[in-house]
């Protein structure tokens, strides 16, 4: 990214936190430098526990339990993993969308890149009630030609969960990305880094030589 064009902007609260150059600028940074890949990676693995789990129920149901948790999410990859994309994408996105279907359970991640603002009715991709609770998530279909409803979730029926960083302003339909506030001294000090380390190694490649031996310099004078 370049820092030369991060002048701030007066715009509401999700145009600023919620804008996709922060989800894409705190990927560059998580793919460049190794300082950024250093803290996602903590905060994912880091995360204590073995996924959902049940809190009663004999050995048999644990059992069962266990076999569909562990092949229930996208492309046959278990829940546990699914979770981890789920945060990861949520801490350098914002935010990340869970769909979750029942018979047979299957949980997929949505891209939130892939949601769709239409106006007042639904800002940033959201539906929400005369209470303000969320009902509805608007998504861009693969083709980018068709916008996809999908209704919030519920116990009976499924539906999409929402699952976000913490908010930061009381008007935020979107989460931010976790490195945003940091994203300026990251990169300086990422660039800063990466600097002092080309620098031992081009200095690690030099070698040089004082003599008074006229004989011996000569030598060193044609190696």
């Amino acid at each position: 990214p370049n820092v030369r064009g991060w002048q701030p902007f007066t715009f509401e609260s999700d145009t600023d936190l919620a804008s996709p150059v922060l989800g894409d600028r705190s990927w560059d940074l998580y793919i460049s430098s190794p300082l950024c890949t250093a803290i996602v990676e903590t905060l994912v693995t880091n995360v204590v526990g073995t996924g959902l789990w049940l809190a009663a129920g004999d050995g048999a149901l644990r059992d069962a339990w266990d076999d569909v948790t562990a092949s229930c999410g996208l492309d046959g990859e278990p829940l546990r993993e699914i979770l981890e994309l789920a945060f990861r994408t949520a801490i350098l996105r914002g935010d990340a969308f869970l769909e979750v279907s029942f018979a047979p359970l299957t949980v997929s991640v949505i891209d939130p890149r892939s949601t769709v603002s239409v106006g007042a009715e639904a800002p940033f991709g959201i539906k929400r009630d005369s209470r303000g609770r969320a009902t509805h998530y608007l998504f861009k279909a693969q083709d980018d030609l068709e916008i996809v409803e999908r209704p919030a979730f519920t116990r009976e029926h499924g539906g999409v969960i929402h699952f976000h960083m913490p908010f930061i302003d009381a008007r935020q339909e979107r989460g931010c990305p976790l490195l945003a506030p940091g994203l300026i001294h990251l990169h300086a000090l990422s660039k800063f880094t990466l600097s002092e380390i080309n620098s031992a190694v081009l200095t690690s490649r030099v070698a040089m030589a004082w003599t008074r031996n006229a004989n011996m310099r000569a030598g060193l004078e044609e190696d």
